[in-house]
């Protein structure tokens, strides 16, 4: 790494849920170590291709996967044969092939078949944020500008520490963000709203006031649900009327977690 560049992923892609593949533990648990030191939130490992399948097709979003070319029971190479031809998934990962054959031939296998970056092992650790910096610009490139992270979003509706302020017919309702995604939301409340009702949604975090809330999004209930458990709460279902923009605050507590 060159001097003055940073050993610290971008904030967006720190909250791209990742996944190791590798049946090193040591090298395993190396890369898992420095993804999280360069800032990753949600990091998971596999050490064989038939377990990081199982966990790909139990996970509701994966932004990127870290692969070694060999791996036992399943080959990383049919890993990201899999990944790309997974019709069901709303969202690519940007994926890294690991690989200790340095050939043209290997290389283009791997590229042919959807790998965003290549890289012969052993590396230093401190090339893996220029790494996954380079196979999620690269996917982005494949998916369109900003599709990328979007889908993820959608794909994760990411549970935040949220509130919304809901307004609605002259009157205002403080309540708890039980979802959240690029597009819509779910919020839980005493107010049994009709399907259709148009309202308007301003998101904050915890502890902050009301008054210091995002601007203003507009939004229809698409679906309203009795909560299990607790009499005269719902949990209304509400799309976003347009996408929402970097006022309405909702990307920024996406890739926050929403924390406080």
């Amino acid at each position: 790494m060159s001097e003055g560049e940073s050993n610290t992923l971008s904030i967006e892609i720190q909250h791209l849920p990742m996944l190791v593949v590798e049946s090193n533990p040591a090298l395993q648990k190396a890369i898992v170590n420095a993804l999280g030191g360069a800032g990753v939130k949600h990091c998971q490992a596999a050490s064989n291709g038939a377990e990081a399948w199982q966990v790909w097709k139990n996970a509701s979003g994966l932004g990127l996967v870290i692969a070694s070319w060999s791996l036992p029971e399943m080959a990383g190479m049919e890993l990201l044969k899999r990944l790309r031809g997974d019709k069901d998934s709303r969202l690519q990962p940007a994926f890294v092939m690991m690989t200790s054959e340095a050939t043209p031939d290997a290389l283009m296998q791997a590229m042919q078949a959807g790998a965003d970056c290549f890289v012969v092992k052993p590396f230093p650790m401190g090339d893996l944020v220029s790494l996954v910096t380079e196979a999620v610009a690269h996917r982005k490139q494949v998916a369109g500008q900003d599709v990328f992270t979007e889908s993820l979003l959608e794909a994760k509706e990411l549970e935040a520490s949220v509130r919304v302020q809901l307004l609605y017919d002259r009157s205002s309702e403080l309540v708890e963000c039980d979802s959240l995604s690029g597009t819509k939301c779910c919020v839980l409340t005493p107010h049994n709203f009709g399907l259709g009702s148009n309202i308007s949604l301003r998101f904050g975090r915890r502890g902050v006031e009301p008054a210091q809330y995002y601007q203003n999004l507009k939004g229809i209930v698409t679906k309203m649900e009795r909560v299990s458990g607790q009499p005269g709460m719902y949990r209304v279902h509400v799309q976003f009327s347009a996408p929402a923009q970097d006022e309405h605050g909702v990307k920024e507590l996406l890739l926050s977690g929403g924390g406080a």
